[in-house]
């Protein structure tokens, strides 16, 4: 899969605005390696459960629609 620059870019933007850019970065980089997941597939993963991380951290529980 070729790699999607402007994806990435623009998690790391959003990472570093919620303020876990350095723990997006290092969880994207072990998924890579450890699960053999593409840089995108990674990033975004790793966004998608930092994201989370963040909300419950700062709303409390999730509810679920």
């Amino acid at each position: 899969m070729k790699l999607n620059g402007n994806q990435l870019e623009e998690l790391g933007f959003k990472a570093q605005k919620k303020g876990f850019f350095v723990q997006w970065q290092a969880l994207t980089i072990k998924l890579s390696q450890e699960k053999k997941m593409t840089l995108n597939e990674a990033a975004e993963f790793a966004f998608r459960e930092l994201h989370q991380n963040y909300l419950i951290t700062k709303y409390g529980k999730l509810r679920k629609n």
